[in-house]
């Protein structure tokens, strides 16, 4: 095991190394002023814990091969001992600290020893991890922390900002860590990891309780009973491994523990920051006008050198504010906050009949207001590439309609279903009576057809949709029409493109619980097997080893090409004592393919089925219903958002603005 990166740190000390200990209980809280509660791993210790997940992450970077990476993360990370036997091949490093010059330093090594890392210069409760693999945290003891910012676990309490915001710093930094990684090492006072062993919500998880001597920290200035506690991915059937360690230079048992690497996970360190309420611009006067344009995604983001440039710029695009309390006829999504903010959204300029054009009149105004733009190329890049996608996308998958077959050619006999005026503008048009007998001449406008009824006073032209709605044709019989030949015509190498890609993406079918069965009656009678995708058919039906029902979390562990689960199950927890982690939760960014059977289910956005199926966050999605939607927009409109939400091809924005 080396650590040879790390020796540039090894001569950091700990703020508590260096402080004197207090003599009373009256000089325990000016201690910890100075100190801050911060005392490092020793290297015995960081090294007992590290031989305690080894096992799991040789496991994880076996299974996922070549160039996979397990993700640490420590939420009181000081000089970084914990990390010290990390690869820079095969590890991600991340962490936050409340000291400035430790955070810096170790920041620069880990950068130049390869890492890739993200630390950052703050308090636990100032951030938001998310999809780790491994926790290892040894968190300041004692801390009261009083914070807005603090995340609702089991451990806040009523504090000085209201409901959860406050709590204490070992026992936040335990439930955060949980929160965010599959496996956690935490180094904790030996009376709260007593408790621990006996919380329901916390023990679950619980793989091995080791407990230290008390001289362990002893280096560090610190008297203190600590215990090292073990946590898995999932909920263990068995008891928690327990023992005491009098020497640390001894090798921990293998707990079979389960982590995954950055392939499956995509680890995220968010930095939470309060609204100020101060100046919106501080960049100097510079004289500088050059403005650059880029983007972050579908937003144009401007970016300055002068402040003066960026006040007559911004106030030249933005506009003025909207009020935040708009009236009845003026109705904001919350994000927008200025009546130019569309000017700053691509999808808007996306929806125009020529983007490019709208795009540059932008770039225009942004000059009359004294600005002098610099476009960068992968803008221009962006719009056309997603305007080729748009125009795919407006394309129907396919278009068939039953007609009368003898509309296109001949004269046609039909009779009126119900009294009409030919032209209900003018009060000069014809009336027809219901069952009054009518001829039609089809004739050519513009290159499509229409249709002439010629009467006493002068003839009239209709439209296809006109006739079919008016009148019942004599002698005529239906036949299927195609009338648009959809994408798979219009675009054929595209088609086989994703055809190809299609069939290395892992499949979710999501059904009504009483369905289960018959999907798998259904799937089993297909005359497929892993042939058919050659081209060979067999009536064999589709091989087992390439699809299964989920009906317990592990089978969430490896997926088959084809997944089949209920809509009741997507949405469960995998066990009471974590409500978050749900099956849907487990799948997420995971599935290829989503097919949602009764999509008229996901019409009420805030239930908890629907709330499962976005939570999968599948790469392509298809709704399937025979259920007519009713007749209202807020029916169809979380049916649009799930596909698309509020982009140039689907305008009807659900948590983005409506695009016009």
């Amino acid at each position: 095991m080396i650590a040879d990166w790390y020796e540039p740190l090894r001569d950091v000390r700990s703020l508590g190394s260096q402080t004197a200990k207090p003599g009373n209980l009256g000089g325990l809280h000016a201690a910890r002023q100075e100190h801050l509660g911060q005392f490092f791993t020793v290297d015995s210790l960081a090294r007992f814990a590290w031989e305690l997940i080894q096992p799991a992450m040789a496991r994880a970077l076996a299974r996922d091969g070549e160039g996979s990476r397990i993700s640490l993360f420590d939420n009181s990370v000081g000089s970084g001992r914990l990390f010290q036997f990390a690869d820079p091949t095969t590890h991600s490093l991340a962490g936050v600290d409340i000291h400035a010059p430790v955070v810096d330093r170790l920041s620069s090594v880990a950068e130049a020893a390869g890492f890739s890392c993200d630390f950052l210069q703050c308090g636990m409760e100032a951030v938001r991890a998310r999809h780790y693999s491994v926790g290892l945290i040894n968190p300041p003891f004692s801390l009261s922390l009083q914070s807005p910012l603090l995340e609702p676990y089991r451990c806040t309490t009523f504090g000085k900002y209201g409901p959860n915001s406050s709590t204490v710093s070992h026992a936040y930094a335990l439930e955060q860590a949980l929160d965010a990684c599959d496996v956690v090492i935490a180094i904790l006072p030996r009376t709260f990891a007593r408790a621990v062993e006996t919380d329901p919500s916390l023990c679950t998880r619980l793989a091995g309780v080791f407990d230290l001597p008390r001289s362990t920290f002893e280096e560090e200035n610190a008297d203190v009973a600590v215990t090292v506690l073990v946590f898995d991915a999932l909920p263990r059937e068995s008891a928690p491994v327990r023992a005491s360690v009098s020497d640390l230079e001894s090798v921990p048992p293998d707990l079979g523990l389960e982590c995954r690497t950055d392939r499956v996970l995509s680890p995220r360190l968010k930095h939470k920051l309060m609204v100020d309420e101060g100046p919106v611009i501080t960049l100097p006067v510079t004289n500088d006008a050059t403005v650059r344009v880029t983007h972050d995604g579908r937003r144009l983001v401007l970016k300055y050198r002068c402040g003066l440039t960026q006040a007559k710029v911004a106030n030249a695009v933005l506009r003025e504010s909207i009020a935040r309390y708009p009236h009845l006829d003026k109705r904001y999504p919350k994000q927008v906050r200025y009546t130019g903010d569309g000017a700053l959204d691509l999808e808007v300029y996306l929806a125009q009949p020529d983007p490019l054009a709208v795009f540059q009149q932008f770039i225009e105004l942004i000059q009359s207001a004294g600005g002098q733009p610099v476009v960068d190329i992968q803008v221009y890049q962006y719009i056309k590439r997603r305007a080729r996608h748009n125009a795919r996308d407006t394309v129907p998958l396919r278009h068939v309609i039953y007609a009368p077959a003898a509309l296109d050619t001949g004269r046609i006999v039909a009779k009126a279903i119900t009294t009409h005026a030919l032209n209900p503008d003018s009060w000069l048009s014809p009336v027809i009576e219901a069952g009054e007998t009518i001829e039609f001449v089809p004739v050519n406008v513009n290159g499509e057809t229409r249709y002439r009824l010629d009467s006493k006073i002068g003839s009239y032209v209709l439209t296809y949709e006109q006739v079919l709605q008016r009148y019942a044709f004599q002698d005529v019989h239906g036949d299927w029409t195609v009338k648009h030949e959809g994408l798979a015509v219009r675009y054929p190498e595209i088609a086989r493109n994703w055809i190809a890609r299609a069939r290395a993406l892992d499949a979710l079918i999501v059904v009504e619980p009483h369905l289960v069965p018959e999907m798998e009656r259904e799937i089993t009678s297909l005359p497929l097997t892993e042939a058919d995708m050659e081209g060979e058919f067999s009536a064999l039906g589709l091989d087992r080893s390439q699809w299964q029902v989920i009906r317990s979390p592990n089978d969430l562990d490896h997926l088959k090409r084809i997944n089949v689960i209920s809509y009741n199950r997507l949405r469960l927890a995998l066990d009471g004592s974590r409500p978050k982690l749900t099956f849907a939760r487990r799948l997420r960014r995971r599935i290829g393919i989503l097919i949602a059977d009764e999509g008229h289910l996901l019409r009420n956005m805030t239930s908890q089925q629907t709330r499962a199926i976005w939570m999968v966050s599948a790469r392509k999605r298809y709704i399937l219903s025979g259920t007519p939607v009713a007749n209202y927009p807020r029916d169809i409109a979380p049916l649009l958002a799930y596909i698309a939400d509020g982009t140039a091809a689907q305008p009807y924005g659900y948590y983005r603005p409506y695009l016009e």
